[in-house]
This record gives C-alpha cells, sequence and structure tokens, in this order.
C-alpha cells in the first residue's frame, strides 16, 4: 500500500514484530498447558540462521527463555495460522471502531440537515425527495454493517490434523472432521473481507452522492486544487479517493477466495504469500476509506438557497400537473397529454 494510503495502526497490526510476538504468545501458552519434558538437553550457545520465519523467530525465543521445547507439539501452520487469523480480529476492531465514528456522524448529520430536495432519477429532476431518501439507506448499511462484524473463530492446535470447534458440530465423519482444522481459519479471512467489501460499497454509494449533489450545488465541502492550469478549478478530492479506493474493496474477496479454494490438498506457499499481501492490504484500504468520509463530512455543509431554487423549476411543476389532471380523467391519458407538451417544450 502507498505511504499516503497507510494506517499507522494497521501497519502496526501486521508489522514483523507484532507477527514475531504473536508467535512466542502462542509457544509459551502451549508451553505452560504441555508442561516441561523430562531428560531435556542443554542448549547450545547458537544456531545457523535458516531463512524458515517460524525456525529462525523459535530459535531466538528458545535462546532467550533457555527452553529448546517451546515447539514441541506444535507445527508451522499452527503458529503462522494463530497469529494471522490474530491480526485479522486485531483489524476488524480498529475498522470496528472507526466505522462506529463514521456512521454516528452520518447519522448526526442527516439529523440536523435533512430537509425537503430535489429528486432526481438518471441525474435528471424527479419528484421531490430529501436527503433521509436519498442517503438515509446508505446511513443505514454502516450501521447494519457495524452490527455484522463477524466472529473470528479460533482453530485448536495440530494445524491440519486437529478438530475445528465448527466441524466437530457438523454430523460428519469422524474422519472428516479431524482433517476440518483450517475451516476456520479460511471462513474468517473470507467473511472479514466480505464484511469489508459491504462497508465499502455503503462509503462509495455516499461518497459519489455527495460528489453529485456538490456538482448540483446542493451541498457544499472543502475540496483541493483541481488543476495546474486552470487556476479556479477545485476538485471533491477526499470524496473522490473513496470511490476510488472502494472500486479496489470488492477484489480482496476474490483473492482471499483464491487463496483458500484452490490450495491443493493442503495449505500451500501460495496460500502463505497471497495472503501476506492481500489481508493487510485490505486493512489500510478501508481505513483510508473510513478516515477520508470522516474529514469529508466535518466540512459538509447544506445550501438551503440553492435547494430552494431547483425546487422551482419548472419541470417539476409537471408532477403536480398529473396529479391534478387524474383527478379529471384517466391518469393515463394525463400522463400521455403532458407528456406530449412536454416533448413539444424540448
Amino acid at each position: 500500500m502507498l505511504p499516503r494510503h497507510s494506517s499507522s495502526e494497521i501497519e502496526e497490526i501486521w508489522g514483523s514484530e507484532n507477527e514475531r510476538r504473536l508467535m512466542r504468545q502462542l509457544w509459551l501458552h502451549h508451553r505452560a498447558k504441555v508442561g516441561p519434558r523430562k531428560k531435556r538437553k542443554p542448549l547450545k550457545d547458537s544456531y545457523p540462521v535458516t531463512g524458515h520465519e517460524v525456525v529462525d523467530n523459535l530459535v531466538e525465543a528458545c535462546l532467550e527463555f533457555g527452553d529448546g521445547d517451546l515447539h514441541w507439539g506444535l507445527t508451522s501452520s499452527d503458529v503462522v495460522d494463530y497469529a494471522r487469523i490474530s491480526q485479522v480480529e486485531a483489524s476488524n476492531a480498529v475498522v470496528d471502531r472507526k466505522l462506529e465514528q463514521v456512521w454516528f456522524q452520518w447519522e448526526a448529520w442527516l439529523k440536523r440537515n435533512d430537509m425537503k430536495t430535489p429528486g432526481r432519477t438518471h441525474l435528471l429532476l424527479a419528484a421531490p425527495s430529501s436527503f433521509a431518501n436519498s442517503l438515509g439507506p446508505s446511513i443505514a448499511l454502516l450501521g447494519l454493517s457495524f452490527l455484522d462484524r463477524p466472529k473470528i473463530s479460533f482453530k485448536p492446535l495440530r494445524g491440519p490434523t486437529g478438530a475445528s470447534p465448527v466441524a466437530t458440530k457438523l454430523p460428519l465423519n469422524p474422519q472428516v472432521q479431524s482433517r476440518c482444522g483450517q475451516t476456520t481459519d479460511g471462513k474468517g479471512y473470507f467473511d472479514s473481507m466480505a464484511w469489508l467489501a459491504g462497508i465499502s460499497r455503503a462509503l462509495y454509494k455516499l461518497a459519489q452522492d455527495v460528489r453529485l449533489l456538490d456538482a448540483f450545488g446542493e451541498v457544499w465541502f472543502n475540496k483541493g486544487i483541481g488543476s495546474s492550469s486552470l487556476v479556479h478549478k477545485v476538485n471533491p478530492t477526499l470524496a473522490e479517493r473513496v470511490c476510488s479506493l472502494a472500486m479496489r474493496q470488492p477484489s480482496f474477496v476474490n483473492e482471499v477466495w483464491m487463496a483458500t479454494a484452490t490450495s491443493g490438498l493442503e495449505r500451500t506457499l501460495t496460500d502463505s504469500a497471497l495472503l501476506r499481501n492481500v489481508l493487510p492490504e485490505s486493512y489500510h484500504n478501508i481505513v483510508k476509506q473510513l478516515d477520508d468520509t470522516e474529514s469529508y463530512l466535518q466540512t459538509l455543509k447544506v445550501d438551503k438557497a440553492k435547494i430552494k431554487s431547483n425546487l422551482k423549476d419548472k419541470r417539476l411543476k409537471s408532477v403536480d400537473k398529473l396529479s391534478k389532471l387524474s383527478k379529471l380523467i384517466p391518469r393515463i391519458d394525463a400522463y400521455m397529454e403532458l407528456r406530449k407538451k412536454h416533448a413539444v417544450q424540448r
């Protein structure tokens, strides 16, 4: 992720130091649970660097804690998957907190500013509406997403040979159950990406509608310089960036689907390499959208005079005329008559 679009909170969660800390946390917890082994041999003073993240981290931990059996009974999959699903859970908590803030701010804005506005279909004037009707459904989607945060389940230890808490509740053959250890992690990744995509859909819709209302002159917010040659030009840069980043969010769902669905018979390095990039990038992406939404909301104002002017547009009078004429003649006849007059005017 580009530095300008990255989040320091997400960077810390997915940084190598936190990953190493989570691995050590699992080793120490597991060792305390399993207890010491008999006939322990003294550790060497040093061990060669292997280039394997789990092994090299394990060597450092063993030397630091003076225990060469920290990994006893575990697999690399246990350690890596535990760290990764913990990072997903922590990232979901960051998104959840920011989503709540944005949702409440949008609700407060709507409560302060809701009023009668021109309605629009295909960007053309239509029957009068309100901000509650045009923006309200997308704001409600933010609230629904806040209430729908995925529940992360941690698989038991022993990697692919462990029994998933989810799978053991299903009426499966015991041999199948014993090999469902990674079902929980894959479901957690995919559900989280789908959740982020749902949030992004609402953020895109709101940002796009705000850009259109700004173009119609009905709302106003701080903008950025829009051109290096047209000195008068300004752009709704924050809302534009929300839309731009939101377009990427659904692709992360597909990539996690690929990572968790196509690994042949086991967890593969393809799965691992893909998830290492996709998962943190998806959280950087959604957090930037939430931060930019919060920023443009702080200066979003309503131009009531412009809205009243737009409501007086003569094209909107045809709605009232249709209603009145329909009381005298069949509605379809009234519609055709007014439609004919409108076509002549154009």
